[in-house]
C-alpha cells in the first residue's frame, strides 16, 4: 500500500513540475500564460502587451523578449538569457530576490528618453554593465562628460577617455548633443546596451571633514525603479542622510535679472517626508508636476550626503520598486507613472510657495511625523541645496530648509519662521500649493503673519499679497506659519474696563485710560482700519463698507493692549 501510495506521490510530482512550466514559441504559450510560481522559456520573439510575473525565466539563443513602455517583468527566481532582452522606455525588468542570479551570453537593452537643449545636463547611471561612457551620447563633446569630485563640490573630467565605461552605481553629468537646439528641447532615447545589474551593488563614498561635505553623485542601477525609502532607511541608514538631490531641466527660468542670476534647478526628496521641486515660472508648469516622489526611475542619477568617509553604499533588489508610480524622471517634460499603483503613504503636511511679480516660484514642504522632532532633524529635513536669486525657506536655528520635518502631535503654539528674497521689486505672493493628511481632510488652518503690517491670513481661504523690494540678501524676520490664530483669541482680563458699541456708522470704543490708537482685523486675521489715539479716553472707528461678520479690536491703551470681538 506505501508502494502505490509513493508511486502516485511521484507521479503527481511530475505532472505538478510539468504544470509549472510554459515555453512562448512565438506564437502562443505551450502550457497557458505565466503565473508567479511558473517557470519560462521564450523560444521565439515576444512583444508584452501586459505586466507578466514568472518564477524562472529563460531566454533562448536567437530569440528576442520586448517590454513595452508601461509594463514589467518580474522575475522571483533566476534568470538565464541567451537571447536578447528589451526593455522599452518607461518599463522595467525586475529582479526581486536578492538570492536571483542573472546569466547567460545574452544581452540587454535598455532604452530611456529624455528632453534635452544643447548646453542641458541630465544626471544618468547605467542600468547594465559594459555600457561605453561616450559611445552613449554621440554627438556630445567629449569634454563633457562629468564625474562628480566631493572635495571640492565641482564636476570632472579626471580619469575619463574613449575607453571608459559607466561604474555600476556611479552617476555622471552628460550635456546635450551639439545637434540639439540651444532653445527647444530635443526629445530623443537613448539605449544602454550591455548585461543588466542585478543584486548586490556597491559604491564607496567619499566624505571630506565639514557638515557642508560628503555629497556624492550616485544612481539608480537597475532597470527597474528603486525605492529611495528602501534604499535610504534600511540598511544604508547609517551610511547616508535620508535625503535625495536632482537636478533638473524641466522648467527654465526666462525672466532673469541681469546676467549673474542664479536659481535653484534641484529637485529634493527625504523619505517619509515628501518632495519639492526646483525654481520655476508660476503659471507655465506648477511645481507639483516637478516634484519628486518615492521611486527613482530607470537610468536617474542622483546626489546623496555620506555620513563619513570611505562609506560603502549598498544596492539590493529588495530595494527595487515594483510600483512605476510615485516617479519623475529628469529631464523628461512630464509626470510619468502608472496610475493604478498605490500612492504614497498619507503625511500631515503641506507645500507652500512664493512667487514674486516676475511669476519667478519657489515651494518649500512642512510635514509632521512621528521621527521627527521640532529641532533640526539631519535625517529628515533638507536644507536649500543651493540659494538662487529668488528663494524661499524655513528656518531651524541657523539651518535654511526647503523641507522641513516637525513632530506629532501638532502643537497650536507651533511657530515656524520663513524667510524670502527676491530678484524683482513689487508685489508677491504666498500661498498653499498642496497639502495632504490633517490639512486636507480636516483643513486644519495654516496661518501666515505679517509681522511689519499684522496681517494674519489663513492659507486655507485664499493667498496673501506683499510689497516687496528687491532683496539681495534673505529677509527672515518677516514672515512665520502660525497654527493658531493670536489676532482671533478670546478677550483677556482687562476687557471688562472697556466697551465697544455700536453708534450710528460708527464703533465707539470707551474705557478708564487713553487710548493711543486701536486696529481692526477681519476674521482671516486682515488689517482693515487703523485710527490713531487722541490721549482721550474715546474713540470712533467708521463701520463703513466692512461686510458682516465678525471682527477683532486690538485697543492700545497706556496699560497694553485690550481685544475685543465684534459683529458687524
Amino acid at each position: 500500500m506505501k508502494k502505490i501510495l509513493y508511486f502516485w506521490l511521484v507521479v503527481f510530482s511530475i505532472i505538478t513540475y510539468k504544470a509549472q512550466t510554459t515555453t512562448w514559441n512565438g506564437t502562443s504559450w505551450s502550457n497557458g500564460v505565466p503565473k508567479d510560481n511558473t517557470d519560462v522559456v521564450i523560444a521565439g520573439n515576444y512583444n508584452s502587451a501586459a505586466n507578466l510575473s514568472v518564477r524562472n525565466f529563460t531566454i533562448n539563443e536567437g530569440s528576442v523578449f520586448t517590454i513595452n513602455s508601461n509594463y514589467r517583468l518580474t522575475i522571483y527566481g533566476n534568470f538565464i538569457n541567451n537571447g536578447t532582452i528589451v526593455v522599452n522606455n518607461d518599463a522595467a525588468l525586475i529582479q526581486t530576490n536578492n538570492e536571483s542570479t542573472y546569466s547567460g551570453f545574452g544581452t540587454a537593452i535598455i532604452r530611456k528618453e529624455a528632453n534635452l537643449k544643447q548646453k542641458d545636463y541630465n544626471y544618468w547611471c547605467s542600468p547594465v554593465i559594459g555600457q561605453n561612457l561616450y559611445n552613449f551620447s554621440i554627438g556630445t563633446p567629449t569634454d563633457y562628460f562629468f564625474r562628480y569630485k566631493e572635495s571640492n563640490d565641482r564636476f570632472e573630467t579626471t580619469g575619463l577617455n574613449s575607453l571608459s565605461i559607466f561604474e555600476q552605481g556611479v552617476g555622471y553629468a552628460i550635456r546635450g548633443k551639439s545637434s540639439y537646439s540651444p532653445t527647444t528641447p530635443t526629445k530623443e532615447t537613448f539605449t544602454f546596451n550591455g548585461i543588466p545589474n542585478n543584486g548586490r551593488i556597491t559604491v564607496t563614498l567619499k566624505k571630506s571633514v565639514g557638515v557642508d561635505k560628503g555629497y556624492n553623485l550616485v544612481g539608480n542601477p537597475y532597470p527597474s525603479n528603486l525605492s529611495f525609502k528602501a534604499f535610504a532607511t534600511g540598511l544604508n541608514k547609517n551610511v547616508i542622510f535620508n535625503k535625495q538631490w536632482l537636478w533638473t531641466n524641466l522648467n527654465e527660468v526666462r525672466k532673469q535679472q541681469g546676467s549673474a542670476y542664479a536659481g535653484n534647478n534641484y529637485a529634493t526628496y527625504v523619505a517619509l517626508v515628501g518632495g519639492v521641486g526646483p525654481t520655476y515660472v508660476s503659471n507655465s508648469i506648477e511645481e507639483i508636476a516637478l516634484r519628486p516622489k518615492e521611486n527613482t526611475k530607470v537610468g536617474q542619477g542622483f546626489i546623496v550626503q555620506a555620513k563619513y568617509d570611505n562609506a560603502v553604499l549598498i544596492f539590493k533588489n529588495d530595494m527595487r520598486s515594483l510600483s512605476a508610480s510615485n516617479s519623475v524622471f529628469y529631464n523628461k517634460s512630464e509626470v510619468e507613472g502608472d496610475e493604478e499603483d498605490p500612492e504614497e503613504e498619507v503625511v500631515d503636511r503641506y507645500w507652500l510657495k512664493i512667487v514674486n511679480s516676475d511669476n519667478i516660484a519657489n515651494n518649500i514642504l512642512i510635514a509632521h511625523i512621528a521621527e521627527a522632532t521640532n529641532n533640526y532633524d539631519e535625517d529628515y529635513d533638507a536644507a536649500l541645496f543651493t540659494m538662487g536669486n529668488d528663494t524661499f525657506y524655513s528656518v531651524v536655528g541657523t539651518n535654511k530648509l526647503q523641507i522641513q520635518a516637525r513632530a506629532l502631535p501638532i502643537s497650536d503654539s507651533d511657530v515656524i519662521p520663513l524667510a524670502y528674497k527676491t530678484s524683482k521689486a513689487g508685489n508677491c505672493i504666498i500661498a498653499l500649493n498642496d497639502k495632504d493628511g490633517i490639512f486636507k481632510d480636516s483643513n486644519k488652518p495654516i496661518y501666515l503673519k505679517d509681522k511689519v503690517t499684522g496681517t494674519v491670513t489663513n492659507l486655507q481661504e485664499g493667498y496673501y499679497t506683499f510689497n516687496s523690494e528687491v532683496l539681495t540678501t534673505p529677509n527672515d524676520s518677516r514672515f512665520e506659519i502660525l497654527y493658531a490664530n493670536s489676532v482671533l483669541a478670546a478677550d483677556n482680563t482687562s476687557t471688562n474696563q472697556w466697551i465697544v458699541y455700536k453708534q450710528d456708522t460708527d464703533w465707539v470704543v470707551r474705557g478708564n485710560d487713553r487710548i493711543d490708537g486701536l486696529d481692526l482685523y477681519d476674521a482671516s486675521g486682515k488689517l482693515v482700519r487703523s485710527v490713531a489715539g487722541n490721549n482721550a479716553g474715546e474713540l470712533r472707528v467708521s463701520n463703513v463698507g466692512l461686510t458682516k461678520g465678525l471682527y477683532v479690536m486690538k485697543i492700545k491703551t497706556g496699560k497694553g493692549t485690550v481685544t475685543k470681538k465684534l459683529l458687524n
